[in-house]
């Protein structure tokens, strides 16, 4: 029971520290931007591109249709 509880948690742990790793990288080059004297509406609209796009979705995707699907296969 306690390797199960401990095997559940992995997927949300990897989920967060990815989440929050990829957020302070962002800040900080939003950060570096604002410094060199950036419009600040100009570095936000640059600082989402479609790759942020895209990893976003494969996040939503995983964690609400992928858990649907499982669900179904059952």
């Amino acid at each position: 029971k306690f390797i199960a509880g401990i095997s559940a948690l992995v997927r949300p742990a990897v989920t967060y520290w990815f989440v929050i790793l990829y957020s302070l990288v962002k800040i900080a080059t939003m950060s570096v931007a604002f410094a060199a004297g950036a419009d600040w509406k100009d570095v936000l609209i640059q600082s989402w591109t479609k790759d942020d796009m895209a990893m976003l979705m494969m996040i939503l995707t995983f964690w609400f249709v992928g858990r649907v699907w499982e669900r179904n296969q059952r």
